[in-house]
């Protein structure tokens, strides 16, 4: 159905409009809006033109107000996936979200923030027990109003690596570890930390280089007398306030390489090897290995 555009209110005072004909305001000729040409309505006796013909497939617009009702495209709900429709991923990869059409949308949010935390504690192989540790504390900082203009994504990280470094885990995790498997970036996790830290008083357990022995033993299985030298070595160079660096991972590469050499052990990793199991540069570890050196003479 065809309509006619609304003139100004100065055109249109002395106009009126019915379904399918408007009245000429200069000769009061009544023009026949079917007529139109060129999408114009003119009139036929002194040819004024009189307004627009517009199709009906939208609110017309009178004011600028009006234009907040106008609607583009399709509706697209992000708390379901539609099989991937406006999300961009497809429905294997997306993390799993009991959508609640009952919850107002600040608890769908909160549903969702949380499903990332599951979502990414699972990828990362953590405990049931270990995820809802995470989730508790996310909660408590989505309440105090900390997560409010900021990363979600670091706020996450954050959380589940304070859960992993309260847990019982033989093997820790590294922050470098977590990172790779979030999509918070480090500056996201540094900021979050440190309003965690700040904010909740929560802090994030350290690494002991003794802890990051075994997470090396689970890829290259290192000899029981290897691993017990480097921990000797790790507790001599503590209890005796030698201070080489104070990155742990360090401190544990530069250990095991001199306890492979102290035990003459064959097939021994190379250095490279045990950088990359630690992901710590390989000229780190040599330049404090020597700098071990100068301070023990």
């Amino acid at each position: 159905m065809n309509s006619i555009k609304p003139l100004t209110e100065e055109d249109r005072s002395s106009t009126e409009v019915s379904q399918n004909s408007i009245e000429c305001p200069e000769c009061e000729t009544q023009c026949d809006t079917s007529t139109a040409k060129d999408g114009e309505v003119v009139c036929e006796e002194c040819y004024t033109v009189l307004g627009q013909v517009i199709h009906r497939n939208r609110a017309p617009i009178y004011s600028p107000e009006d234009t907040q009702k106008l609607r583009t495209g399709g509706k697209v709900d992000l708390t379901r996936v539609n099989n991937g429709i406006g999300t961009g991923q497809s429905p294997a990869g997306i993390w799993k979200f009991d959508y609640n059409p009952h919850n107002s949308p600040d608890e769908s949010r909160l549903q969702m923030e949380l499903s990332d935390v599951e979502h990414f504690g699972n990828i990362l192989n953590l405990e049931s027990y270990e995820i809802t540790t995470a989730k508790k504390l996310y909660r408590q900082a989505r309440s105090a109003g900390l997560i409010k203009g900021r990363s979600c994504d670091g706020f996450v990280t954050v959380c589940l690596l304070i859960a992993i470094r309260k847990s019982t885990r033989p093997v820790p995790l590294a922050v470098d570890d977590v990172l790779e498997q979030t999509p918070a970036t480090r500056e996201q996790y540094w900021s979050a930390r440190s309003v965690i830290q700040r904010e909740l008083h929560v802090g994030i357990k350290p690494l002991r280089p003794g802890d990051l022995l075994a997470k090396v033993n689970r890829k290259i299985n290192i000899p029981y007398r290897v691993e017990t030298h480097a921990k000797a070595l790790l507790e001599r160079w503590e209890a005796e306030g030698i201070n080489f660096t104070a990155n742990p991972e360090t401190r544990a590469g530069v250990a095991l390489i001199l306890a492979y050499e102290g035990e003459n052990v064959e097939n021994a990793p190379s250095q490279r090897g045990i950088s990359d199991y630690l992901g710590v540069g390989e000229s780190t570890l040599s330049k404090n290995k020597q700098r071990l050196k100068d301070l023990s003479q």
